[in-house]
């Protein structure tokens, strides 16, 4: 599991967590107050659930990436605010349209295989 005590590092500026298979689970809320969090990926980590919202509003993430977990929900989501050059969620179990996807920054969008 994910200790809650990372909601406490005001600091931290990446997150890289692949191949961590006993994670499993949703998306702790021990993220949303990290605003100085640039790297978020975490790939192959079973995560479940739907993506929690916060990370769209997190002013310095740049790099979103939580591709191959069994994440579920739209891809329809609000992106208003979210400042991503990087987007992955390839490998999930995403439905919906990207036509809406608008983020003023984005250069990589992974979203293949949903």
């Amino acid at each position: 599991s994910i200790s809650e005590s990372l909601a406490y590092i005001d600091t931290l500026q990446e997150i890289i967590l692949f191949h961590n298979y006993d994670i499993g689970g949703s998306i702790p809320d021990c993220f949303k107050g990290l605003n100085n969090l640039q790297n978020f990926a975490c790939e192959y980590c079973s995560f479940t659930g739907t993506i929690p919202s916060y990370f769209y509003s997190l002013p310095s993430l740049y790099l979103f990436d939580l591709s191959r977990n069994f994440l579920t929900g739209s891809l329809n989501l609000n992106f208003t605010g979210a400042n991503f050059s990087s987007l992955g969620m390839e490998h999930n179990y995403l439905t919906g349209s990207i036509s809406h996807i608008l983020i003023p920054n984005l250069i990589s969008i992974m979203i293949k295989s949903n």
